[in-house]
C-alpha cells in the first residue's frame, strides 16, 4: 500500500470537443520498455445541468479514489480508511458555494485496501449555486485530506454553466454508468473523456421541450488512423421524462467497440452539441499491447510446426496471423471483446508475476506452462519445506488430474515431475 498521498493539480473544461483525456490516463513503463495506460490515481468529473422548475444550474461531481492511495486502518477484523472533502466553487477569488462532506470505507479483505484497481466512488449533487456569468469560467476545487495519513491532495477542474436560449438551457452531453434512478443524483462516469473498454454505458442529455426535434437522434463517429471519421450508428433518444420532451437517454453500444477515439452528436432545431472520448482497456494484459511479442506464449496452443513456420515470419506477418487465430476463436465474435484471449493473457500475466526468474518469464517454467493450458488449480498441496523428501508442490485440480512439481536443486525452481522421473 501506498501512503504518500502526492498533490494532483488538474483542469479542464466541461462541453469541450477537443479536450485531451490526460487528465484520467497516466502512462507508466512496463518491465519489457513499452508503455501502457492504466486510470489516473484519482478522478473527477463534473457535469452542469440544470432543474427543471427554473432553469438554475445544477452540478454533479462524480470522485473516484484509488484503494491504493489511501490509508487503511485495521479496526478489529476489517480495515478502515476515512476522508474529508472540501469543495469551492468560484469566479477568480470571489466564492460562490462551499461544502464539506465526510465519507468512511470498510474492508474485510487486506488485499482490497492497496488495490489499483478499485476506486471509492463519491457522488454529489450541487444545487442553488449562482452563475453571475454565462460566458466566463468557474472552477471546482475539491481539497481531499486522508484522515490517518493527515496527508492532502487538490483537485480541480474548469467548468462552464450551459449555454442559455430564451431564459432555457440545454444540458452538455454525459456518460452514466447505468440508469438513473428517481433521485437527483445522476450515476455519472468520473472520467471526463474516457470510458473504460468492453464495459456498457448511457448517454444522457437535458433539454427544453420546445428545442428538440420530434424525434432525436445521436450519431456516432470512429476516429479512423488517417484522421477521418466512420460513422458506427446513428440510434434514437428515450425520453425518461413525464413530457416526452426533456430528459433523455440512449443505450451505447460501448461494451461493443474496440479500444480507439470517438466522436459523438446530438442535433436539435438550434443546439449543436458533440463530445469526444477514448474507450481504453485499462486492465489489458501487458502482453497484448504487443501481438507479435504475445505470440511467444502460443506454443502451448499450436502444434509445434505451426509455431515454428509463424516464428519465422515478420512482425506484420505475426501480428495479422495471431489476430486471425484469436478471430476464429472467439465466442462471441459480434463484439470486439474476446473473452477466451483475455482469459490466456490473464493468465500468462499471473505466470509472469508468479513465477518469473533471472533467466525465464514466468509462462516459460514449468508451472507457468501448466496454468495456462488448465488455469489455477482448485488445491495446492505445499512441502515445498519438506526435509525429509525433495521439496515439492501438488497441484491438484480433480481426482484424475494432478502435477507434481520438485525443486531438485532447492533453489526454489520447481519442476514439473514426469512420469519416467
Amino acid at each position: 500500500m501506498r501512503y504518500l498521498f502526492l498533490i494532483i493539480l488538474f483542469s479542464s473544461t466541461i462541453l469541450s470537443a477537443d479536450e485531451p483525456s490526460s487528465q484520467d490516463v497516466i502512462q507508466i513503463k512496463s518491465r519489457y520498455g513499452f508503455m501502457v495506460n492504466r486510470r489516473a490515481s484519482v478522478n473527477l468529473n463534473v457535469f452542469v445541468d440544470y432543474t427543471d422548475n427554473d432553469g438554475s444550474p445544477l452540478l454533479h461531481l462524480a470522485l473516484a479514489i484509488q484503494n491504493d492511495i489511501l490509508s487503511f486502518q485495521k479496526e478489529g477484523t476489517s480495515y478502515h480508511a476515512s476522508y474529508l472533502i472540501n469543495c469551492v466553487i468560484r469566479q477568480g477569488e470571489h466564492t460562490l458555494y462551499k461544502a464539506v462532506w465526510q465519507k468512511n470505507i470498510f474492508s474485510e479483505e487486506f488485499t482490497v485496501t492497496n488495490s489499483r484497481r478499485r476506486f471509492q466512488y463519491n457522488l454529489f449533487t450541487v444545487s442553488g449555486v449562482s452563475f453571475p456569468d454565462s460566458q466566463a469560467s468557474y472552477e471546482c476545487l475539491l481539497q481531499i485530506r486522508d484522515n490517518n495519513s493527515r496527508k492532502e491532495l487538490v483537485v480541480k477542474r474548469t467548468i462552464k454553466v450551459p449555454a442559455v436560449k430564451n431564459k432555457k438551457r440545454c444540458s452538455g452531453l454525459a456518460f452514466l454508468t447505468r440508469l438513473p434512478d428517481s433521485s437527483r443524483s445522476l450515476p455519472l462516469v468520473p472520467t471526463t473523456h474516457t470510458l473504460s473498454y468492453h464495459k456498457k454505458y448511457w448517454l444522457y442529455f437535458h433539454c427544453p421541450g420546445d428545442f428538440a426535434k420530434d424525434t432525436l437522434y445521436y450519431r456516432l463517429y470512429h476516429t479512423q488512423q488517417d484522421r477521418s471519421e466512420k460513422l458506427i450508428e446513428q440510434r434514437k433518444f428515450l425520453s425518461s421524462d413525464s413530457t416526452g420532451k426533456e430528459v433523455y437517454l440512449a443505450s451505447l453500444p460501448t461494451d461493443s467497440l474496440p479500444e480507439g477515439t470517438y466522436r459523438i452528436s446530438v442535433e436539435t432545431d438550434s443546439v449543436v452539441i458533440d463530445k469526444t472520448f477514448s474507450l481504453i482497456w485499462f486492465e489489458k494484459p501487458i502482453y497484448l499491447y504487443h501481438p507479435d511479442f504475445a505470440f511467444r506464449t502460443m506454443k502451448y496452443l499450436v502444434p509445434e510446426k505451426v509455431y515454428k513456420e509463424i516464428k519465422s515470419k515478420s512482425r506484420t506477418e505475426i501480428t495479422s496471423w495471431f489476430k486471425e487465430y484469436w478471430k476464429k476463436h472467439d465466442p462471441t465474435p459480434g463484439t470486439d471483446f474476446n473473452e477466451l484471449m483475455y482469459v490466456y493473457f490473464q493468465r500468462v500475466d499471473q505466470a509472469n508475476r508468479k513465477f518469473s526468474t533471472r533467466h525465464k518469464e514466468g509462462w516459460e517454467t514449468d508451472r507457468g506452462h501448466i496454468l495456462l493450458v488448465y488455469g489455477p488449480p482448485g488445491k495446492i498441496e505445499n512441502r515445498r519445506y519438506a526435509t525429509q523428501t525433495v521439496p515439492y508442490l501438488v497441484w491438484i485440480y480433480n481426482d484424475s488430474l494432478k502435477f507434481v512439481f520438485i525443486d531438485k536443486h532447492h533453489d526454489g525452481q520447481f519442476t514439473l515431475l514426469k512420469e519416467k522421473e
